[in-house]
C-alpha cells in the first residue's frame, strides 16, 4: 500500500474540509462586511459533513454504473464472439452441430445410426428422440474436447516463468491448468500409497478445484486474481512456501486497509463498511481492488482447494527431505 499517497490524500481531505468550514463561517456571517463568526453551529455542521457524503456516495455510484456498463459491454462482446464461433462450426458442415430445429427426423434417425445408436425406444417420442441425440452429441464433444486438452498438456511443459506472467497470459493459463492437474494427480498416487492418509480432503478439494479448472479453460480469470495466482503456482514450483503462502493471503484478502475497531454510526458507516467489503474501492487505473474476493462462494471453494494444495506441497517436500 502507498502510504505516503494515503497521507497525501487525507490531508488534502481535511484541508478542504477546513476551507469549507470556513467558507460556512463567512456566510454566516450578521451582514456584508462583518467579521466572519468564530463559531460554526453543530447542525451547520453536521448538514455540511451531510453534503461531503451526498456527494461522496454520488461519485462512487457514478463509479459503480461506469463499471457496470464496462462489464455489460464486455459480456455482449463475448456473446458476439461466441456466436461467431458457433456460426463458424456450423459452417464446417458437420451434422453434430447442425440446430436440432434444422433437423427432419429422417436425419435425426440417420445420425443415430452413425453413431451406432439405437434409432428408437419404446415411448419415446420424436421430441424425445431429439433430446437423446442432443444429450449423446453433447456427450461425445465433451469427450473430444477432452482429448485434445490431454493431448495439449502432454505437449506443455508446465513450468512458469514469471515474465510469461505479464507478456504471454494464453501460454500460463495452460501452464497453470497442467500444473494443477499434475498436483492432483501426484496427491492421489500418495494417498494410494499412504493408506491411512484420510480421503476426503483429497476429494472435497479435486471436487473444488474444477472451478478454477474451468476458468483456466476458458481463460476467464479477473486481472486481479490471474498474475497474484501464476505467481503463487510459480514459487509451488520453486519450492519457495512461505512466498506461496504470502501470495495466498494477499490472493485471498487483498491489500485494501481493512478497519481496526468498531465501525462507526454516523454518517460515514457505509463508507467505513466499504472499507471491509472492498466496494467502491478503485486502484490508480480505475480497476476494483477486491478486498475479499472470498466473499464469493465459487471463489472461496477453489481458493481453499488451493490452499490445500499448497499444504500438500509443503507436506511432501519436508517428507522427501527427511528421507534424503
Amino acid at each position: 500500500m502507498d502510504f505516503s499517497a494515503l497521507l497525501a490524500k487525507e490531508i488534502a481531505k481535511k484541508k478542504a474540509q477546513a476551507a469549507a468550514v470556513t467558507n460556512l463561517k463567512t456566510e454566516s456571517a450578521d451582514g456584508p462586511g462583518q467579521k466572519p463568526k468564530s463559531y460554526v453551529r453543530k447542525a451547520e455542521l453536521e448538514e455540511l459533513r451531510e453534503k461531503e457524503y451526498r456527494k461522496e456516495q454520488e461519485a462512487k455510484q457514478a463509479a459503480a454504473r461506469k463499471r457496470q456498463l464496462e462489464q455489460e459491454l464486455e459480456h455482449e462482446r463475448e456473446k458476439e464472439n461466441e456466436a461467431k464461433r458457433l456460426k463458424r462450426r456450423g459452417n464446417d458442415g458437420s451434422n453434430s452441430n447442425k440446430s436440432e430445429t434444422e433437423r427432419s427426423d429422417s436425419e435425426i434417425i440417420a445420425r443415430l445410426e452413425e453413431l451406432n445408436e439405437p434409432t428408437s425406444v419404446p415411448g419415446e417420442s420424436e421430441k424425445g428422440r431429439k433430446n437423446r441425440l442432443a444429450r449423446i452429441e453433447k456427450k461425445l464433444e465433451l469427450q473430444e474436447r477432452l482429448r485434445k486438452e490431454e493431448e495439449e498438456d502432454a505437449r506443455t511443459d508446465p513450468t512458469i516463468v514469471p515474465q510469461d506472467i505479464k507478456d504471454n497470459e494464453p501460454k500460463v493459463y495452460i501452464q497453470m491448468r497442467v500444473y494443477i492437474k499434475q498436483l492432483l494427480r501426484k496427491w492421489e498416487l500418495y494417498l494410494e500409497q499412504n493408506q491411512e492418509e484420510t480421503k476426503s480432503i483429497y476429494k472435497e478439494a479435486s471436487k473444488d478445484i474444477e472451478i478454477l479448472l474451468g476458468h483456466l479453460r476458458n481463460k476467464s480469470l479477473s486481472k486481479q486474481i490471474f498474475p497474484s495466482l501464476a505467481t503463487l503456482l510459480y514459487y509451488l514450483q520453486t519450492k519457495k512456501f512461505r512466498d506461496a503462502n504470502d501470495t495466498y493471503i494477499q490472493l485471498s484478502i487483498g491489500n485494501v486497509a481493512w478497519p481496526i475497531g468498531v465501525i462507526g454510526v454516523a454518517i460515514h458507516e457505509r463508507s467505513a463498511q466499504s472499507k471491509i467489503t472492498g466496494i467502491h474501492n478503485t486502484s490508480s487505473e480505475g480497476s476494483v481492488q477486491i478486498a475479499h474476493i472470498m466473499s464469493d462462494d465459487e471463489t472461496r471453494r477453489w481458493l481453499t482447494a488451493v490452499k490445500r494444495l499448497i499444504t500438500f506441497c509443503e507436506k511432501t517436500s519436508k517428507t522427501s527431505s527427511v528421507t534424503d
